[in-house]
């Protein structure tokens, strides 16, 4: 049994030696990795410790989590096993709430764009919504730069300096948990298509000006986000 491990970040500590697992192939693709109980007891350190460090490996893509527990490793890339990622920990109940102001903020932005903006308009969230779909061919690609560019772009054509400027000030945050929440459907075509198409939706309900659909489109969109983080949530705790 490893020593325990307290003399930094135990999480990072626990990661490290999880990928390392993985990459000499004691875990390898396909196989179920021990619950959280018996990982905790194997490092001598606490459950939320294992838990913050399987969530970093979730995210990246090196695991992936099953509805109602268990833990399966993926087949790995170098990239996966380098990639510095923009949280060390991520709190799922945040990013909720942050979904939640979004469905206040976006929802009533979208109106105001599709009645305010001009064409070449019209042509930026194409070209963003163009760039989401090219990343659905990619296996390996999370695509949140092109969600993130779709969003911005709905937000500038509302003509409000506020409303950009709002958004601008929380992109990080924003990019962050977008790459979240884009990352759970890695391996999933089906739900990368769902996420495309609703976008699709949105844009639609643009060019047309209609600010009602497009408000209605806009929240099942956030909605569906919000539903599928609070199923993550659920299975960590």
């Amino acid at each position: 049994m490893p020593e325990s491990l307290y003399r930094k970040k135990v999480s990072t500590q626990v990661l490290e030696s999880l990928q390392e697992k993985i990459r000499t192939g004691e875990y390898a693709p396909g196989d179920k990795l021990p619950p959280e109980i018996t990982l905790a007891k194997q490092f001598g350190v606490s459950r939320t410790a294992i838990r913050e460090a399987l969530n970093i490996l979730s995210i990246s893509g090196v695991i992936t989590s099953f509805q109602g527990g268990g833990r399966q490793v993926n087949e790995v890339h170098l990239v996966n096993m380098l990639e510095v990622l923009p949280y060390s920990v991520i709190d799922v109940s945040e990013i909720i709430d942050l979904l939640e102001m979004r469905m206040v903020f976006e929802v009533e932005a979208a109106a105001l764009a599709a009645q305010r903006h001009e064409k070449e308009d019209e042509i930026e969230l194409l070209q963003a919504l163009n760039q989401f779909q090219n990343t659905l061919t990619n296996r390996e690609s999370i695509g949140f730069e092109a969600d993130y560019q779709f969003h911005l772009v709905l937000i500038r054509a509302a003509k409000n300096a506020f409303f950009e400027q709002t958004f601008i000030n929380i992109s990080t945050v924003l990019q962050n948990s977008l790459q979240f929440s884009l990352s759970k459907n890695i391996g999933k075509p089906r739900k990368r298509k769902e996420v495309y198409q609703e976008h699709e939706k949105i844009y639609e309900a643009f060019c047309a000006r209609d600010s009602d659909t497009i408000k209605t489109v806009m929240k099942a969109h956030l909605m569906n986000v919000k539903t599928k983080l609070e199923e993550i949530k659920s299975m960590d705790e």
